[in-house]
């Protein structure tokens, strides 16, 4: 096996084992935001939501991993689809990745800190906030990657 197809086998095996966390936390892990209101920062610290991108910040990056690995292995007649598919998914790991880490080290200790001042356009908990906004074009891109690799399999 040579590099190329094990690195992809990991990053496969990666991309399938964040998504099972990432979907499990989702819909099973216990979120504390009934009930939270303008200003939107009133949150406990240890909320699912913050714990819920740690898998999501890796799955983005194994991602991109499995997909540099699928368009080398890709027929050159199919390459255009899978290089299409490869800049979709580096601009939704370059948005998720950037959101989720302004959270942790900018949202989050000035929520510990009691600096909440003008932080509710940058909380999650805000629906029309602006971490919203960036996480859903970043899985619109992520959704766009996975149309344009669609035809590399087909």
């Amino acid at each position: 096996m040579n590099s190329v197809n094990r690195l992809g086998f990991w990053s496969a095996i990666l991309t399938a084992f964040f998504a099972a966390v990432f979907l499990g936390m989702g819909l099973f892990g216990s979120s504390y935001t009934e009930g939270i209101k303008y200003p939107y920062v009133l949150t406990a610290i240890r909320s699912i939501d913050y714990n819920l991108w740690y898998p999501a910040f890796l799955l983005a990056l194994a991602v991109v991993v499995l997909l540099v690995c699928v368009h080398r292995q890709t027929s050159e007649e199919k390459k255009v689809f899978s290089q299409i598919a490869l800049c979709f998914a580096v601009i939704y790991a370059t948005l998720t990745v950037s959101d989720f880490f302004i959270q942790w080290t900018v949202v989050l200790p000035s929520i510990v800190n009691n600096e909440t001042a003008d932080l509710s356009l940058f909380s999650i908990y805000n629906p029309h906030g602006i971490p919203i906004a960036i996480e859903s074009l970043g899985y619109l891109m992520m959704n766009t990657s996975l149309l344009f690799l669609a035809p590399v399999f087909g």
